[in-house]
């Protein structure tokens, strides 16, 4: 069974305060997992970056060219 009743003028002060704060929450968790998801893009791109140079250096196709001594 549910009571409905007007609020008193503390109360609806305490309600007011209670719905500021859940609404400034919600923006900073958006806010949080904007920040968090840009650092996880930026770690993945320097995860890729690290990857790329590991597998340049791997290559063996890529050596330098031998120069040979010639004599004039």
């Amino acid at each position: 069974m549910e009571y409905n009743r007007s609020l008193g003028p503390e109360e609806q002060k305490l309600d007011d305060k209670i719905k500021d704060l859940l609404e400034k929450l919600l923006l900073s968790e958006q806010n949080f997992v904007k920040i968090v998801g840009r650092d996880k893009n930026a770690v993945s791109l320097q995860i890729a970056q690290i990857s790329n140079q590991m597998q340049y250096r791997k290559d063996t196709t890529r050596q330098r060219p031998k120069i040979k001594n010639m004599t004039t």
